[in-house]
């Protein structure tokens, strides 16, 4: 899906350009970049993350992670629901996203953590640790605003509780990388968004 989703957020991207302007090209390339992404759709109704064969392996194993999932969740809910503007029906863009929702619902274990990333055949949980899974918070929250499902909410809620928590008791974020376990700022960003979307969707200070 491009790291940070940058390749479904270029598509989004050049959507709304072309409904600003009229650029018939810019929006053909939008629908062509978000289709060929839905082509290529797992067994298992998730996306992969990467087209690389090499890259972004773990063990020997192609992986998909939850920055990318994340990513793949807002730029889709996203392009369905502007595609409409556009006169186009993607019930598609709608089903990917929530498929990828439900798969972190399911990952969820009791402590609210749902995990980093997942070998992309049999989605074993490859590694579980990591501030980055928080970026399926995220998802669950940007959902909520689309679908109004109940358990997106609570999914929700309860995950930031944990990687909150984690975060405060640490006193920084890590492991956004998936080859290395490292601090870093990019797996605060989930935690801020979630953060303010929880705020807006809840109104609980």
């Amino acid at each position: 899906l491009g790291w940070c989703g940058q390749s479904v957020s270029n598509a989004t991207s050049m959507l709304v350009h072309a409904f600003q302007t009229g650029d018939k090209e810019a929006e053909r390339m939008g629908f062509t970049c978000l289709d060929s992404w839905i082509s290529r759709m797992l067994p298992n109704g998730l996306l992969p993350t990467h087209i690389e064969e090499q890259e972004y392996t773990h063990f020997g194993r192609r992986t998909i992670d939850a920055c990318n999932l994340s990513h793949g969740v807002m730029q889709f809910l996203f392009a369905w629901k502007i595609a409409n503007y556009f006169g186009k029906h993607k019930p598609e863009y709608y089903k990917a996203a929530c498929n990828i929702c439900d798969f972190a619902v399911s990952q969820m274990d009791d402590t609210g953590r749902i995990g980093k990333s997942w070998a992309e055949d049999d989605l074993t949980p490859l590694i579980k640790d990591g501030t980055s899974g928080s970026f399926l918070t995220l998802a669950l929250c940007e959902a909520v605003k689309y679908t109004g499902r109940k358990d997106y909410l609570d999914a929700a809620r309860k995950s930031y509780d944990y990687y909150y928590t984690e975060f405060v008791e640490r006193g920084y974020s890590m492991g956004g990388a998936l080859d290395i376990f490292s601090i870093d700022k990019e797996s605060a960003m989930p935690l801020l968004s979630a953060g303010l979307l929880l705020y807006e969707l809840t109104h609980d200070k």
